[in-house]
């Protein structure tokens, strides 16, 4: 348990059963410590992840303002904290902020973390989650009482109804999520990362709104050469990375790829310099004989940093287990190389680690793409669109093929709007009309196109693909907690993203290779193999063999789905069969509807709802 809390919105007193059955509901270990709060309309409860320390994460001013905060603070080690300063240390800091700028302070607190502010002389409580959170605060509301917490069972504990959004189950089923609040159950909401919910006392909903600035960052209207641009991220890197160091020992997760190896090294290069406490532990997962093995590129880079990687050998899908899961938790089962990774962070809790390291948003701001290529067009800058296109013979097919790629890069998201996504043909057509799907794919594509003045910021954002992995990260952060691990993800620091934004898009694009500006900013620490590695590992054995175990497809012949009218069963074994002909004969995806990974939501939909009772 972390944090959970209730203000009546009627006025009336908090009832301590309430805040007991909701502090008993926790699925997260327990520590010594815990803290319960009740003031009037306004309870709480509160005590600090296992992984951060003992002291309950709260600060309580004599005026009666009192700040809860569930997670760290993007600058903590970097503006005064020290060694041993625990999650009342961090709270108290917040709340310090909080008195001089009010509200307006979440948006310059970095980090991961969700915060609940109550302040007894105006009867408001303030929610926030910090812009670029993976922790989650889930809220309910029927206007007498709005419930809040970090886990979907406290909000259970307080006699929350279980009703099912099935809308929001067919976006999962079809891998194309519309909305960054809703979840399984109606009305149980998540806060959005970058977001505050306001909650006062005599009125009758809260009110949600945004304090992320990150969104509206600019990037330069020119170029800077790409060796200054890594010049002015590298420091960026390494205080991002200093930062989520451990004082004992740190793990850091890596694969070989450029994201993890770019972390370790960063981490490696801090200790050799005496830049950093503690020790660092990599472990990766190890796949031998497999497409997806990556030890290879492990062994470059142990021999480059002098270190030696923890390989861990896979175990199977354990559905056992991950359905006992779904039935205390209420959430979904972790994908197949989702709970891999739980295996690997429990080795390292056994091993005493409190602290795993990732290259999570690596892909999400490095990656780049010909994004800015309509913005070069629309603003005239048509010699520098050319030049981008690409070199090469100046020959008449040459240049043919590169007015083509300048052609849909550049013109086409011009002049045609993008679709709006379609359900998979293994969903019921009828179905999917009366829950009105089709219009929440298409309000949810008018506002992605709405939300930006540049195709060059619309494209950064991914705001679908961000919609799509926001509540499986959030699950992911919950199950790690409970494991006493705290996930970690330098490349996601505030100021590395912030810095990246910033930057025109032409700096992080190059025709040869993916992530320019990263390769470069760490090239003297990376393996020139990884530095010049292309490409990613496809884990799709890894769902494949998951589902099989299972039954394949036939394991929901029978399922309340189909029996229901959700899933057309004929063109789910179709399609099914498809895919695992292509994945069996070696043959990559052609698009989402013979991937192998796109089925893994109808096994995962059918045991949650298998196991939760709903009311």
């Amino acid at each position: 348990m972390t944090v959970c809390g209730l203000l009546r919105l009627d006025g009336e007193p908090v009832e301590p059963a309430v805040l007991h059955a909701m502090r008993a509901a926790s699925t997260v270990p327990p520590p010594d410590q815990q803290w319960t709060f009740m003031d009037g309309p306004f309870g709480a409860v509160a005590a600090a992840e296992p992984a951060l320390g003992t002291s309950p994460p709260v600060a309580v001013g004599d005026s009666g303002l009192v700040v809860v905060l569930d997670g760290r603070l993007g600058d903590a080690g970097r503006a005064g904290a020290r060694p041993g300063e625990g999650p009342a240390h961090e709270a108290a800091r917040a709340a310090a902020l909080y008195r001089r700028d009010g509200a307006g302070c979440f948006d310059r607190l970095g980090g991961d973390w969700v915060s609940a502010v109550w302040d007894r002389s105006s009867s408001r409580l303030v929610c926030a989650r910090a812009t670029l959170a993976m922790r989650q605060l889930l809220t309910w509301c029927d206007g007498r009482t709005f419930v809040f917490g970090t886990e979907l069972r406290h909000l259970l504990g307080a006699g929350v109804p279980t009703r099912l959004n099935q809308a929001f189950l067919a976006e999962l089923l079809c891998r194309t999520v519309t909305t960054f609040h809703e979840t399984p159950l109606a009305d149980v909401e998540r806060l959005p990362a970058g977001e505050l919910l306001v909650a006062a006392t005599g009125s009758r909903r809260p009110v949600r709104q945004g304090f992320d600035t990150l969104r509206s960052v600019e990037a330069a209207a020119r170029p800077i050469d790409l060796d200054a641009a890594a010049a002015g991220l590298r420091p960026r890197l390494e205080q991002a990375v200093a930062a989520t160091l451990d004082g004992d020992v740190t793990g850091v997760l890596v694969s070989g790829g450029v994201d993890s190896s770019t972390v370790t090294a960063l981490a490696c290069h801090l200790g050799a310099t005496g830049r950093s406490p503690g020790r660092l532990l990599p472990v990766a997962l190890a796949f031998p004989g497999s497409a997806h093995d990556e030890s290879s590129w492990l062994d470059a880079l142990d021999e480059q940093l002098g270190i030696r990687t923890l390989r861990v050998l896979p175990g199977s899908y354990d559905w056992e287990r991950w359905r006992a899961e779904t039935a205390l938790t209420w959430a979904l089962p972790p994908s197949p190389t989702a709970a891999l990774l739980c295996d690997v962070l429990g080795l390292l809790a056994g091993q005493g680690v409190r602290a795993a390291l990732t290259g999570e948003g690596g892909d999400d701001w490095f990656r780049g793409w010909r994004w800015h290529w309509p913005d070069l067009l629309l603003s005239g800058r048509l010699a520098a669109l050319w030049r981008e296109s690409g070199d090469g013979p100046r020959t008449p097919r040459h240049a043919v093929r590169r007015l083509a790629q300048v052609g849909r890069e550049g013109v086409v998201p011009i002049v045609r709007r993008s679709s709006p996504a379609r359900p998979p043909d293994w969903l019921d057509r009828r179905w999917v009309a009366r829950i009105g799907l089709p219009d929440r794919f298409a309000a949810a594509a008018a506002a992605d196109r709405s939300a930006f003045a540049s195709h060059d910021r619309r494209g950064r954002w991914r705001l679908p693909a961000l919609r799509q992995v926001a509540p499986i990260c959030e699950a992911a952060q919950q199950r790690h907690m409970s494991l006493r691990i705290d996930w970690r993800h330098p490349l996601r620091d505030r100021q590395v993203v912030e810095y990246v934004l910033g930057l025109h898009g032409s700096v992080l694009f190059a025709a040869t290779e993916s992530k320019p500006l990263l390769r470069r900013a760490v090239h003297d620490v990376l393996p020139p193999v990884i530095g010049q590695r292309q490409g990613k590992a496809r884990f799709d054995a890894v769902f494949h063999d998951a589902m099989v175990t299972l039954g394949g497809i036939e394991a929901i012949a029978r399922h309340a789905m189909v029996k229901e009218g959700w899933v057309d069963l004929e063109a789910a074994r179709r399609c099914y069969g498809h895919a695992l002909g292509r994945h069996r004969a070696g043959l990559a995806p052609t698009g989402q509807q013979d991937a192998v990974v796109s089925f893994w939501p109808l096994f995962a939909v059918a045991a949650w709802l298998d196991e939760v009772p709903l009311s």
